[in-house]
């Protein structure tokens, strides 16, 4: 009985496994939330459910991106990218290769042509808004005009509209959509510290 004892007594003690949740993101002021809705709104004021897929994108990182523009841009187009590559592998997984073909080849060449913008705009971001020149976000603009033009061609007027209405991969199309039309106008839409451009595009 002692020597029972004894063994439980020097027997290391037990910690718990490591976590592997992610943390939740810090609470955000009703300032920063307030400027994430109001963003979105104006930059989108075109289009209703890109505004709300703006916010439902960026929201979650309110507090991170505190009232500031360029940390705004570069989080809706991580955003984005992220979308735009579960939309690829989903149309890659479930679809026929004939029919969408184009659309998937868009949307790999704009994943790998996406790491150079996302890049600069996370180091702008890191600048700051009050530090940024007037043509800083020439490159990433040159981009995303691009990546728009390209998922119109090959996806919106090419693959999807030959597949039915109810096709599964319709709503992450439409989720991609309004999140390249949101990032699109976050970038080109005028802020108080840069007149970048006159307005945003249509």
């Amino acid at each position: 009985m002692l020597v029972a004892i004894l063994v439980i007594a020097a027997a290391p003690p037990r910690t718990a496994a490591p976590s592997t949740a992610k943390p939740n993101p810090p609470p955000a002021s009703a300032e920063a939330q307030d400027f994430i809705r109001s963003r979105c709104d104006t930059t989108c004021r075109l289009r209703p459910e890109a505004a709300a897929e703006c916010a439902k994108a960026l929201l979650p990182h309110a507090a991170s991106i505190n009232g500031s523009y360029i940390r705004a841009d570069a989080t809706a187009a991580t955003a984005m990218v992220s979308q735009l590559a579960a939309f690829a592998k989903e149309l890659r997984d479930g679809g026929d290769s004939q029919l969408t073909g184009g659309c998937v080849r868009m949307a790999e060449e704009a994943l790998t042509g996406a790491r150079k913008p996302l890049a600069k705009l996370w180091r702008l971001a890191a600048v700051g808004d009050e530090k940024m020149g007037e043509h800083d976000l020439h490159g990433v603009a040159v981009w995303l005009d691009a990546l728009k033009k390209s998922f119109q061609l090959e996806c919106h007027d090419g693959a999807l509209k030959k597949m039915e209405e109810d096709h599964p991969i319709m709503p992450r199309a439409a989720v991609v959509e309004n999140a390249i039309y949101a990032s699109v106008n976050l970038v080109y839409y005028p802020t108080p510290y840069s007149l970048k451009f006159i307005a945003s595009p249509l």
